[in-house]
């Protein structure tokens, strides 16, 4: 397949200055590059972020390891100041598509295959691609997907699925749901979860990490990786590590509920270049979410060989197993803080999870996703391939 080309279009992508955002695309693209494909992204860049990194873009294309993107301005709606609904959100999806088009139109190179990164992406796509008979491809990796694309609803949602060329889903949850509403009779569907790169996500000398990183030396250390909202549940799991005697916790991302306080040895944004390090540094991953569709940062810990504690709820269950993991009810404090007792008083069985978790890890590689990705998006045609 080499020589072939690709647009990946996505709302957002990683920037100087706020590199762990839309990190996942910039991996994927990454890896397409390596795996032989022309790759060219489209990621809009609002005017408030554009003032954030002022300076730091020069350059309307930028060239990162075989990888052309392509950042069209645009001024996106403050949900922080009008709030978050149905209008506010329709209208900063019209400004995105304005935005995504003037993108496409501008490409370097021929626009021949496109492969949107969530339903917005995939919004602001049809237009373009359908005026162009362009063939386009939707990935779903959002968590609520089921309350957003509801049937009764609206139907320009669900439109922008039923006329894509394919469906890529992170998760087998949102595979049932496009069964359930008829989508996948009339869509071609591949569930191809999240991966890692096996290249940078390996365990590392736990010692060695503390040590670079400034953290103790001795000392039970929690991770936790991602937004800091409480879907994702920073602050309930604070509140579980003063329930959990001598363990203290590394919080990388950030968000509204930022983590602090005696038991907070770090609390805000990593390289994801640096990931590997923290959480080889850590005894446990920690993501008690209330919904997610495959959380990637979990298959990366996970390749890192530290046990979990995570939801039980099923975008988890489906994918992991006791082995692995130990589930705990996410909106409780003291179930995931007796949770991460369970790991960090038992050295056998924190060893014993690990290195479950790391063999199972071993079912989710990025490049295989990529190719699986490659493959559904050069290979569908006609009924074909409907859903795998």
């Amino acid at each position: 397949m080499s020589g072939s080309g690709i647009t990946c279009v996505a709302p957002f992508c990683s920037t100087p200055w706020f590199p762990e955002s839309g990190v996942f695309l910039k991996n994927i693209a990454d890896v397409m590059a390596d795996e032989g494909l022309e790759v060219q992204v489209v990621a809009p860049l609002s005017l408030g972020r554009r003032l954030k990194g002022s300076g730091l873009i020069d350059q309307k294309f930028e060239a990162a390891e075989r990888v052309t993107i392509i950042r069209p301005a645009f001024v996106a709606v403050p949900q922080s100041v009008f709030g978050l609904n149905r209008g506010t959100r329709q209208l900063n999806e019209w400004l995105l598509r304005n935005a995504v088009e003037r993108g496409l139109a501008g490409c370097p190179a021929p626009v021949t295959h496109v492969f949107a990164h969530f339903w917005s992406a995939g919004y602001a796509v049809r237009r373009w691609c359908r005026a162009r008979a362009v063939p386009y491809f939707v990935e779903l990796q959002e968590s609520g997907i089921r309350a957003f694309l509801n049937p009764a609803g609206d139907q320009r949602e669900l439109q922008v699925l039923l006329d894509a060329a394919g469906i890529v889903c992170v998760s087998r949850d949102n595979v049932r749901f496009l069964e359930e509403t008829g989508v996948a009779a009339r869509t071609p569907v591949r569930y191809l979860p999240n991966g890692f790169d096996p290249r940078r996500f390996t365990p590392l000398d736990r010692q060695e990490c503390r040590r670079r990183l400034g953290l103790p030396a001795e000392g039970a250390v929690v991770a936790f990786v991602g937004h800091f909202i409480d879907r994702k549940g920073p602050l309930r799991v604070l509140e579980a590590l003063a329930m959990v005697q001598g363990a203290r916790g590394v919080f990388l991302g950030r968000g509204p509920q930022v983590p602090a306080g005696p038991r907070v040895l770090h609390a805000g944004p990593v390289l994801h270049s640096e990931l590997p390090a923290w959480l080889s540094a850590s005894d446990v991953f920690v993501l008690p979410s209330l919904a997610e569709g495959l959380a990637n940062v979990t298959v990366e810990a996970m390749a890192c060989g530290l046990p979990l504690v995570v939801s039980d709820r099923p975008f988890n269950r489906d994918f992991l197993t006791e082995n692995e993991a130990v589930f705990v009810d996410p909106e409780s404090a003291s179930s995931i803080a007796q949770g991460l007792r369970s790991v960090l008083e038992s050295e056998s069985r924190r060893q014993a999870l690990g290195a479950a978790a790391r063999a199972r890890s071993r079912d989710f590689s990025l490049p295989e996703r990529v190719r699986g990705i490659r493959d559904f998006v050069f290979g569908v045609s006609g009924g074909a391939d409907r859903c795998a």
